[in-house]
């Protein structure tokens, strides 16, 4: 059974060509900005905020993707990210540890995220009416802790270590994006769960009777996303140190757009970490775009709605190339 998404060499030529054409127009759209913005794209403060914002969409990103490689998703990180930080700010206000106080935080979204998954695998709910009933609950729950108020007794400590500090030039958020997508990336292509996520998006019967744990692969799928929508938050805190009722609200949308841009099939089955990282890179670059060229905020939201578009189209056209291709492939080995 081919559980990559590189199993035959139709399939690897085809990702390829859509990594290199995601590329090319990456470097398109930094050109027309930054030719656009005069020079303004090139700045230090320009580029750190772009690579802090790139790192807070990739690093749950990476957990995205392996849940829309199993044929699911998740609407409510938004919410889950917002809850977090949530915790995580009255946390450090009621107990004097900068460290403990984050624990909570990572604690809140990896909880989140095992209940995710654990509804999904053994209710069998669909992933979008799981997720969007949470994303409705997590949500609720950040308005009953908050009760209208905000926190702004976040610590700099997070604005310090992740946006202030520097190695060789970057953020350090965004070295923490890179470690975790190299990270993850070798997880999907050498150890056994990443084969099990590829197997499960591409046959979900033909896994569980191969022997698959598939429940327990999806539950750690979701707790994993959960995890990381919490990282995302500190991150966020590490942008702008206070949380509100709306932290978080509408971040799913650039999550997904991330994903699905980066060439993960929709429908499951296929896809890549680094590949979520250059949608990642990709949305950031056109927000950043937006604001530099000064066009009115709304259009941001155009444009994450038209890639997401755009990016389901292009997937279907890939797959049935690389449909095709297998097809040969398996006809010329037989």
């Amino acid at each position: 059974m081919a559980t990559a998404s590189h199993a035959f060499p139709g399939q690897k030529s085809t990702r390829v060509r859509y990594e290199l054409i995601l590329g090319l127009v990456i470097l398109i759209i930094v050109v027309a900005t930054s030719v656009g913005s005069r020079g303004q794209f090139w700045t230090a403060p320009n580029l750190d905020s772009l690579m802090v914002d790139t790192a807070m969409t990739a690093i749950p990103a990476i957990g995205m993707t392996f849940v829309i490689i199993m044929g699911g998703i998740d609407v409510s990180v938004g919410a889950i990210l917002g809850l977090s930080v949530t915790i995580l700010g009255l946390s450090y206000n009621s107990l004097p540890s900068v460290l403990v106080a984050t624990a909570a935080g990572l604690m809140a979204g990896l909880i989140m995220g095992v209940i995710n998954g654990l509804t999904i695998a053994y209710l069998n709910i669909p992933p979008i009416i799981t997720t969007l009933g949470f994303l409705s609950i997590w949500s609720a729950a950040i308005y009953l802790f908050l009760g209208g108020n905000w926190l702004t007794n976040i610590p700099s400590n997070y604005t310090q270590i992740l946006v202030m500090n520097k190695v060789l030039g970057l953020p350090t958020a965004i070295w923490a994006a890179l470690i975790l997508i190299a990270l993850f990336s070798w997880i999907s292509a050498r150890r056994p769960w990443g084969r099990y996520v590829y197997a499960i998006g591409n046959n979900r019967q033909a896994a569980r009777v191969q022997g698959i744990p598939v429940r327990l692969t999806m539950i750690l799928a979701y707790s994993l996303l959960g995890l990381l929508s919490a990282c995302a938050g500190i991150v966020n805190l590490a942008i702008s140190p206070l949380v509100q009722s709306t932290t978080g609200s509408g971040f799913e949308l650039s999550v997904i757009a991330a994903v699905v841009v980066g060439g993960t099939d929709i429908v499951g089955g296929r896809g890549t970490v680094y590949g979520s990282f250059l949608g990642a890179l990709l949305v950031e670059i056109i927000d950043d775009a937006v604001i530099l060229l000064h066009i009115q905020a709304f259009w941001q939201g155009v444009a994450t709605g038209l890639i997401i578009l755009v990016a389901v189209v292009s997937g279907i056209i890939v797959r049935r190339k690389t449909d095709r291709a297998t097809v040969r492939a398996l006809a010329s080995e037989g």
